[in-house]
């Protein structure tokens, strides 16, 4: 090939523009650079189109592959929630009250100091402030202590490692006869088997309950004790003692999914069944979606020593690090104030919006038919 003082000379480029260009050649097999002699035309050129007519007709290939999927995941929404003009999935907190601008100084701060320890691979279970904020914060809103904590990418990634930790092919999982459908897809991608449990007005019935579990075979109780999707209704005191007894009894973990534990308006909400737990047999969940935005992805898990251990060794083989900055982000808001300030202010406005509806409600008998009807119809 000509020098690249002749072709800088030609195309009228600087020299620095051709070398870089000819480098670039080189990298992708076009050309090879030979010491003291300059640049040349490699002998076979990296031309895809030829080199996968050749493959096809020595080996017989076809133009595309089907894939034999052992395992299938959730199918995907044809028309997703966040697209429609009023969004009413479950779950969704009205991100119009949430203080970006308070949460954006906590990220700026964190991006100004990054921890440069923090940012290589290590600490799966997640960053030691927000685990320690959040061993602070169960203390004090739901009395939980003496538990390990792991930060997982929300709820759901935890109910998926718990699923693949405790179940296999063939496994029973009991489960509340209304509930949560992607904890049941998580057990079910397991192959495990679930079992619907009765409900009624106070939760899940332990004499059915117990029915299932002297059938055999039941490795893991999953339920959702306060505000139980969809119904809403909290399990009772004497039920969770009945439900935690058949447990520790015939040693089967409970998967406790507290997902909504903050917002609770005419009383002070009844304690999770974790605060109570002397056989270790709870696996206590819990997420910050519906406090801050879903798209933060953080969740927490309460475990005990054992359970921690076994759950970060997994995350390795998914993630080998959490989301550090949004989770040093979260730590330090929490530590200024800021998380609960926000959660005041939220549980407040809530609350006004609840009493508004329920007045709209009994003033209105047809609109109130029409609303009971597509909560049974669509939960």
């Amino acid at each position: 090939m000509p020098s690249v003082k002749s072709i800088s000379e030609d195309v009228g480029y600087n020299r620095h523009t051709v070398m870089k260009s000819l480098a670039e050649l080189v990298a992708e097999g076009w050309i090879e650079s030979i010491q003291r002699v300059g640049y040349k035309v490699v002998s076979h050129l990296p031309i895809e189109n030829s080199k996968r007519q050749a493959l096809s007709r020595v080996a017989g290939i076809s133009s595309h592959i089907d894939y034999r999927f052992v395992r299938s995941g959730s199918a995907l929404p044809s028309y997703p929630a966040n697209r429609f003009e009023y969004n009413f999935s479950g779950g969704q907190p009205d991100l119009n009250l949430f203080p970006f601008d308070e949460f954006k100084r906590c990220m700026s701060e964190v991006l100004s100091r990054p921890n440069p320890a923090q940012l290589s691979y290590g600490q799966s279970a997640g960053t030691p402030e927000l685990i320690d904020q959040v061993k602070t914060y169960p203390r004090k809103s739901r009395a939980i202590t003496e538990r390990e904590i792991v930060i997982t990418n929300g709820s759901q990634e935890a109910l998926f490692i718990v699923s693949q930790l405790l179940l296999q092919s063939g496994d029973k999982v009991a489960v509340e006869e209304l509930g949560y459908p992607p904890a049941m897809s998580a057990f079910s991608n397991t192959g495990a088997e679930l079992v619907g449990v009765k409900q009624d007005a106070q939760g899940m019935c332990p004499d059915n309950l117990e029915v299932q579990i002297l059938k055999g075979n039941i490795r893991l109780i999953y339920l959702t004790p306060l505000h139980q999707y969809p119904t809403t209704v909290t399990l009772t005191v004497s039920r969770r003692m009945a439900i935690y007894r058949l447990a520790a009894q015939h040693k089967i973990p409970i998967v406790e999914d507290d997902y909504d534990h903050e917002f609770h308006y005419r009383c002070q909400p009844l304690p999770p069944m974790a605060t109570e737990d002397p056989a270790q047999l709870i696996i206590y969940l819990s997420t910050f979606s519906k406090i801050m935005f879903p798209g933060a992805r953080i969740g927490i898990m309460a475990v005990s020593k054992a359970m921690a251990k076994a759950v970060t060794e997994y995350r390795l083989m998914i993630c080998h690090k959490s989301n550090v900055l949004m989770q040093a982000a979260l730590a330090k808001w929490m530590a200024d104030g800021g998380f609960e300030r926000h959660l005041r202010r939220t549980t407040r406005v809530n609350l006004q919006r609840r009493d508004h509806a329920v007045l709209v409600l009994k003033k209105t008998p047809v609109l109130n038919l029409l609303f009971l009807m597509a909560v049974w119809l669509f939960g």
